[in-house]
């Protein structure tokens, strides 16, 4: 039972990254790499790893700010810490 809950936990960390979008990272550097006359590939491993890591960060940041706020007074959000969302102005939540 427990291996299944980490799979699904992984598979659902996976489509968070939006791999679809990911492809389109990878082919803008392989084309760039192809217009070089030669290809170094440590940096061209460098520069991938790169594109990813920007493409992936704005996933996780896009879903982290698009969740909806609980409503005010409810008990699990008197019990909780601040948090970053709650420091925001209210026109950024």
């Amino acid at each position: 039972m427990h291996k299944t809950r980490v799979m699904s936990s992984m598979w659902l960390f996976i489509q968070l990254s939006r791999p679809h979008f990911l492809v389109g990272g990878f082919l803008m550097v392989a084309l760039g790499a192809s217009s070089a006359p030669t290809v170094d590939w440590t940096v061209y491993a460098l520069a991938q790893l790169m594109v990813t890591a920007a493409q992936v960060t704005a996933h996780y940041v896009n879903e982290y700010f698009d969740r909806e706020p609980e409503p005010v007074g409810t008990e699990s959000q008197e019990a909780a810490e601040p948090s970053v969302t709650n420091d925001c102005p209210p026109g950024w939540r």
